[in-house]
């Protein structure tokens, strides 16, 4: 017995332990060393983790965040339990604060174990052996696609919750007459929702279905079906009690139709040795998205392949109860938007978060893990009875393409997490960085801000800034404790959003009121690019001082927030036959002023032709129109221009969205873009707005001008610069 507890026990900790460190060697022995960052999802994780780390943050709102209107942790994506749990160890052991970052990245890894350990009791409550379990356990585990989510979006990367899931509701599946592991299938439910509510979600809606499909005309399988999505309906009321700008959240977010899941997207994988093949051999494969990974790992089609040869295609559906199989299928089919989002419009009400889902091919995921499972279970099933030769070829056949696979998948995640310094390490920091550690301390700035302005995100004023930037800013601002004015809006209040985005505006527009109040007479601190010309007329007011250097591109430096906060006057410039000017504006528009009360209203998924011209000059243009940027967001659009050929079709040059715009005034944002011109070319410039809403937004003044002309004039109260607009007092 002792030696029978021995196996069980390294097949159940030891494999997953021993796979770990040879897998991802040498990083855990570096885990304090990097960031396993890669994007802006990584650095926020880090960001929100360290404030609760550093006892800076508590509770759910967090100061810090989009000076002066702070910002909810769930509308962050920070994994607010992670958050929780570092505010509440780290007070506990305050010496571990420097290996912070160490622990954030073990426990990540440490999730690999305990995904192992919940498949291996699922194997073993089904009747397999312990090395049976155990290989099939680590095989799933490795194979994960929702594990390369941790590329960047850490908290949607928790494989380990699910099949504690499972095992849960297979439990109360087969006892049903006590509600326990109905209990215990709420807690990990809830678990996810605290986690990530769009992890909770999935799992939710898998375990929903789950229950109710197992007897649907039974009151039990309703009660029951209610426990389980309790935490879900619980998450929606806390959530709009604590959050103060719950009633202004965008109406209208980017993207909840986007990226559904296709069949290639499904068979294909996101990354990998298989992936590099095919696009080595036959160009793009089409395969899903990289960051999204929701195909099924082509091993797990192998190993069904044999299933089917040795005869075994009904223990398929013997692995788990059919509700289970239809509940993935169901989930599947959603994720593919078999069913049309747009007749599930009252759930993104009913379910706020529902509403911002914007990669539903995330609900595929529950799938891997059935599909998974019931072929790995059905393979051992399968080759018990054969002789040990035929066994030991079996096992290599199918375990050899697993272990490439999952080679590749561990190798796109080493390369990520092994590149990025973790700047939050006093060992890790330069002189630089720890003297503007110092610097953020002594000067006290009331917020801290950068040149280019911070402002990311998937809705509103979102911009694309160098990675690099943003992780200056971030680690300053939490080791200066100094709040950031710019930020990752994932989720904003529309307030909010076009207040802090007018604050990177051109200084030709006066910034939000509420900016003014909060820094009259305060001083910003500015992370700025060494290179920068502040002898333009438009910086020679924003010139910082005090600056220090940060690193061979970047600069720290102080400067008076009434100072950045000036209005300018509008340059002069003279009018120009070669410039195309159109005031677009045909229709009385209450929301219009600044710019008059009228303005051309566009139709969603409608393509509006702004200008079809030929002989444009061998130059480069800009292209730039108003929008609305405040009517039920509608900068979801995409200005571009198209080349366009002798059949008359179009070949897209450049492009712009409106999302994108650093230059708002007021409720107005203006969207430009540059392409080069070729004589004798056709060009067709064009606006269109997507996402199954049926609402109109308005745009005005839209020119088109040579990058070398300055063009100018008066209309109105109003003069004009290349575009940009300015109220005469």
């Amino acid at each position: 017995m002792r030696l029978e507890a021995l196996k069980s026990l390294f097949w159940a900790w030891g494999l997953p332990l021993i796979s770990v460190f040879l897998l991802y060697w040498p990083l855990p022995i570096q885990l304090n060393k990097v960031l396993f960052s890669y994007w802006s999802d990584a650095d926020r994780a880090y960001r929100v983790y360290a404030e609760f780390a550093l006892g800076q943050a508590g509770g759910y709102w967090l100061e810090s965040w989009f000076f002066p209107f702070g910002e909810h942790l769930f509308y962050l994506d920070a994994n607010p339990l992670l958050c929780w749990f570092s505010a509440g160890f780290f007070s506990l052991i305050p010496s571990m604060r420097p290996y912070m970052a160490g622990v954030f990245n073990g426990l990540v890894l440490a999730q690999l174990l305990f995904t192992h350990l919940g498949w291996f009791r699922l194997g073993r409550c089904k009747g397999m052996s312990a090395m049976s379990a155990g290989i099939l356990a680590l095989s799933l585990t490795l194979l994960a696609p929702q594990w390369l989510k941790n590329n960047g979006n850490f908290s949607l990367a928790y494989t380990a919750l699910f099949p504690y899931l499972c095992l849960a509701l297979l439990k109360s599946t087969e006892r049903s007459n006590s509600f326990r592991y109905v209990g215990i299938a709420w807690f990990w439910v809830a678990i996810s929702v605290l986690i990530h509510p769009y992890l909770g979600l999935v799992n939710g809606s898998f375990a929903l279905l789950w229950v109710l499909l197992r007897n649907p005309l039974a009151i039990q399988g309703w009660f029951r079906a209610i426990i389980v999505a309790l935490p879900l309906l619980l998450f929606v009321v806390v959530l709009k009690w604590s959050d103060p700008a719950y009633a202004f959240r965008t109406k209208e977010p980017w993207g909840a139709t986007e990226n559904q899941m296709t069949l290639a997207q499904w068979l294909i994988p996101g990354v990998g040795h298989v992936n590099e093949l095919l696009n080595h051999w036959g160009g793009d494969a089409g395969s899903s998205e990289a960051w999204e990974f929701a195909f099924i790992p082509w091993s797990v089609w192998w190993a069904l392949i044999w299933v089917l040869v040795l005869g075994h295609g009904k223990m398929l559906f013997k692995a788990l109860p059919r509700s289970a199989a239809i509940a993935g299928l169901i989930l599947l089919l959603f994720s593919s938007g078999m069913f049309g989002l747009s007749r599930f419009s009252w759930l993104f009400e009913v379910v706020p978060y529902l509403k911002q889902f914007r990669y539903v091919m995330r609900f595929a995921w529950p799938m891997y893990g059935v599909l998974g499972f019931s072929v790995g279970l059905a393979f051992f099933v399968a080759i018990k009875n054969t002789t040990p030769l035929k066994r030991g070829l079996f096992l290599v056949l199918v375990l050899i393409p697993v272990g490439i696979e999952a080679h590749g998948h561990v190798r796109f995640l080493k390369s990520i997490h092994l590149q990025t310094a973790n700047l939050y390490s006093e060992t890790e920091q330069t002189e630089q960085l720890k003297s503007g550690i110092v610097f953020l301390k002594a000067e006290k700035p009331v917020a801290l801000i950068t040149e280019p302005f911070l402002f990311e995100g998937s809705l509103m004023t979102a911009g694309e800034n160098p990675g690099e930037l943003r992780r200056w800013m971030y680690v300053l601002s939490v080791l200066g404790n100094v709040p950031t004015v710019g930020g990752i809006l994932i989720r904003p209040n529309e307030h909010q959003a076009l207040a802090t985005g007018g604050f990177s505006t051109e200084p030709w527009y006066a910034v939000n009121p509420q900016f003014r109040r909060k820094l009259k007479g305060k001083t910003l601190a500015l992370i700025f690019p060494k290179g920068m010309d502040w002898n333009q007329s438009r910086w020679l007011h924003r010139k910082p001082y005090k600056v220090l250097d940060l690193d061979t591109n970047y600069s720290l430096g102080l400067i008076g927030a009434d100072d950045w906060m000036r209005v300018l006057p509008l340059p002069a410039a003279a009018e120009s036959d070669s410039v195309h000017f159109n005031l677009l504006a045909d229709q009385t528009y209450r929301s219009a002023p600044p710019f008059g009360n009228k303005a051309k209203l566009i139709k969603r998924n409608e393509y509006h032709v702004l200008l079809d011209t030929v002989g444009l000059e061998a130059q480069g243009y800009e292209v730039s129109l108003w929008v609305d940027a405040g009517r039920v967001n509608s900068v979801n659009g995409v200005l571009f221009v198209e080349e366009v050929d002798e059949n008359g079709q179009g070949q897209w040059l450049a492009e712009a969205n409106p999302a994108r715009s650093r230059c708002l005034d007021g409720r107005w944002a203006r969207c430009a873009l540059v392409f080069q011109a070729v004589p004798k070319k056709r060009y067709r410039i064009i606006l269109t707005a997507y996402d199954f809403q049926t609402y109109t937004f308005g745009v005005n003044r839209f020119m088109l001008r040579p990058m070398e002309i300055d063009v100018g004039g008066v209309f109105g109260n109003y003069r004009m610069w290349n575009n940009h607009w300015q109220e005469q007092r």
